[in-house]
């Protein structure tokens, strides 16, 4: 209402009526200084001009006015049900995002292969992703950049990947995982550093609620899961054989193009990652309910549930090594 008290009181100024197909009249004040000026000005025809002059004055406001209160544009974010995906989800809930320039939108995905798909597609333009499938997009040409790490480990000391056998021993066969992924990285990892571990033929079974439950009900040998589907497995009786405690990493990723135009928003995005970091883990307790929602645990498990103490935005460790291009020119041979 000010902007308009603005506007009205500046158009009192005229020594003219003003109308506009009878909607108002401006009133007119013959003695105003600014009419005088105008007149000096313009003596032939002071009132034409000072028409002129304030409706191109009244275009102005009406210009700066709109252009103050245009919309943010977008920044999208493609999750996972993964608890690496917490600090985004905390930092969005708790507003921490609200001092950048653009709005920050959420998108969820259940699956890796919807979340590739959308970031091919434009239709979002960061992600939560493993590091394999960075180096997978890079050879493939598209254009991908990781920006940082995302870490964590648990007090107990449990690692937050784990290869499970079955409850039962049915004399089933096969292990159970995702390929062209950081799960299947590390799985071979922990099998070739642990030469006594069972010789298991592999089982692509990309979808991680499918791979749980083939394992609970026992239809295959083992599975490698990650947290805090782990916990869900080992209270329906499946039992670890090998867990990692330093391997696995997620890193958050976005083009080069997005980075180029919005490069105060990523410069800013560690420091907003470490504050809600900081703020999980103050009290993991007060957000395992959130995570138990996200991941769509069985509230039944969920006292088992485990949140990890996640560190600070750092570098990818696993990227800076040559073991895991080493590992993907293999698996491309292994794997149709």
């Amino acid at each position: 209402m000010r902007v308009f008290k603005i506007i009205y009181d500046f158009f009192c100024l005229g020594s003219f009526d003003f109308s506009f197909h009878g909607y108002f009249r401006m009133p007119c004040n013959k003695y105003n200084k600014v009419d005088k000026l105008i007149g000096h000005l313009f003596p032939e025809d002071s009132m034409r001009m000072g028409y002129i002059l304030k409706c191109f004055s009244f275009f102005f406001i009406v210009l700066v006015l709109t252009s103050c209160v245009r919309q943010k544009e977008t920044i999208r974010i493609g999750l996972l049900p993964i608890p690496d995906a917490l600090p985004f989800i905390v930092a969005k809930h708790n507003n921490f995002f609200d001092n950048q320039n653009v709005e920050v939108e959420l998108v969820f995905f259940k699956s890796a292969q919807e979340r590739d798909a959308a970031y091919q597609a434009k239709k979002i333009d960061c992600a939560l992703v493993d590091p394999v499938i960075v180096l997978l997009m890079e050879k493939a040409g598209i254009e991908i950049k990781p920006i940082f790490a995302i870490t964590g480990s648990k007090k107990s000391g449990k690692g937050r990947l784990a290869i499970l056998s079955a409850p039962r021993d049915l004399g089933q066969k096969g292990l159970g995982l995702a390929p062209y992924c950081i799960v299947d990285y590390v799985a071979d990892c922990l099998l070739k550093a642990n030469p006594l571990a069972p010789s298991w033929e592999r089982i692509l079974i990309p979808n991680i609620s499918l791979r749980l439950t083939m394992l609970l009900e026992n239809q295959i040998a083992a599975a490698v899961l990650t947290d805090p589907y782990i916990d869900y497995a080992l209270e329906g009786g499946a039992n670890i054989v090998i867990e990692d405690t330093g391997l696995y990493e997620i890193v958050f990723a976005a083009s080069n193009s997005i980075m180029k135009k919005y490069p105060g928003w990523f410069q800013q995005l560690s420091p907003i990652f470490d504050r809600a970091v900081e703020l999980i883990n103050s009290e993991p307790e007060a957000f395992k309910d959130t995570l138990v929602h996200f991941c769509s645990i069985d509230k039944k498990f969920a006292e088992r549930v485990e949140l990890p103490q996640f560190h600070d935005a750092h570098p990818s460790d696993t990227l800076k090594g040559q073991a895991i291009y080493d590992w993907i020119d293999l698996e491309r041979e292994r794997l149709p």
